[in-house]
């Protein structure tokens, strides 16, 4: 396994990201219906800010951070390894909320 590189998410990571959620919040925890694009967003992605970790140039985890302002703050984090496919952490309750 090769060294972590932690990142400032590209729009590409974004995408990856994205479909990270649906994988893990619909999926695996049935917490929100699958849908089509096979991705899950939500309306303050657009004023998130995340930080990618990726091993070998894979995606392996994301933090989000949401920045103070407009009545929301969250931060959320996610991760998978290939030998850890179904352990994925969340982090502050469902996503969404």
């Amino acid at each position: 396994m090769g060294a972590i590189r932690i990142d400032r998410a590209t729009d590409l990571d974004r995408r990856t990201i994205y479909g990270l959620r649906h994988r893990v919040y619909a999926l695996e925890l049935g917490q929100h219906a699958a849908r089509p694009e096979a991705e899950l967003t939500d309306s303050i992605d657009a004023r998130n800010d995340y930080l990618t970790a990726s091993v070998d140039d894979e995606l392996v985890g994301f933090v989000s951070l949401t920045p103070p302002g407009g009545g929301v703050t969250r931060s959320t984090s996610t991760s998978r390894a290939k030998t850890f496919r179904s352990q994925s952490t969340a982090g502050s309750g469902k996503f969404g909320c």
